[in-house]
């Protein structure tokens, strides 16, 4: 599925469409309809119109309000496609990696969107450059878990099936082993996730491991820890399990983990956040 979408010519999108049956070509309102600006006033003491200037087209207010971007199966699809050309109610744009930006019917350039994460994050699939953090091949999973966890799926069990594409090639990239949502290279912060404490509508999975973020369905969203902090790193990973399907979880010999880590004692020091009660920990020997 991975190298599907990241060695397609083009991946076109139905980002115009309210579901499945409304199809890829829905009517384009605003292209039937163009705005202008619009005169207001005259100012005297300058001797100028006022204008109300048209209001802009931004492919960032598409994505936000798009049907779509809300399914967990076109997720990876976007994030691994070289060239996109997104099909919307207020108009055609086209999505280049290598551009690291996004074009219009209605202007040359929108230079806004190429700092947008969800398309300045696709370019480590196709050996571009990222700034900072992000060079680093599986910096990105951290935000990409973030956004994926609170997409919609028809089923369940389809929850990690629907981004093996992505955390296989970011696997391949940087020379490490995926499995269940965490790669076996940085096995620490991986497993040091955390949902929303306030979304009372989270449960749990039992059709996923219990160590995997998969296993959490939170509306809000799934959080990785950031791996810059000083989380411990001195556990290693003895191997995943032999038998790997993301569709099959179902026995410990399909989801169990194996690690060697120290054995440390923690005092744990209790303080208030706001409502919430969070504890930090001192290793005492």
């Amino acid at each position: 599925m991975g190298a599907y979408y990241t060695n397609a010519v083009c991946l076109i999108s139905a980002l115009g469409a309210s579901d499945s049956s409304t199809g890829l070509f829905a009517p384009r309102p605003a292209h039937r309809y163009p705005t202008t600006s619009c005169v207001i006033g005259f100012d005297k003491r300058t001797n100028e119109y006022i204008h109300l200037p048209a209001p802009q087209r931004a492919l960032v207010d598409e994505f936000d309000a798009a049907p779509l971007l809300k399914r967990g199966w076109c997720f990876q699809e976007r994030l691994l496609a070289r060239r996109t050309l997104h099909w919307s109610r207020n108009g055609v744009f086209w999505i280049c990696v290598g551009d690291m930006a996004a074009r219009s019917e209605f202007s040359s350039r929108c230079d806004t969107f190429s700092t947008d994460p969800r398309i300045s994050n696709s370019g480590i699939f196709h050996g571009i450059s990222l700034p900072g953090e992000l060079k680093q091949p599986w910096s990105p999973w951290m935000h990409y878990v973030q956004e994926y966890s609170s997409k919609g799926l028809s089923f369940a069990t389809d929850r990690l099936v629907a981004v093996h594409g992505l955390g296989t090639r970011l696997a391949a990239i940087g020379g490490d082993e995926y499995f269940g949502g965490i790669f076996g290279g940085h096995i620490s912060w991986g497993l040091i996730w955390q949902a929303d404490p306030e979304d009372d509508a989270r449960k749990k999975l039992d059709c996923f491991p219990s160590w995997s973020w998969a296993s959490c369905q939170s509306d809000r969203s799934v959080i990785i820890a950031d791996q810059s902090k000083p989380w411990v790193e001195c556990v290693r990973l003895e191997g995943f399990p032999a038998f790997q399907n993301p569709l099959d979880f179902q026995g410990l010999e399909k989801r169990t983990l194996r690690v060697n880590a120290p054995l440390l004692k923690f005092e744990p020091c209790q303080y208030r956040r706001g409502r919430n009660t969070s504890y930090e920990f001192e290793t005492t020997g």
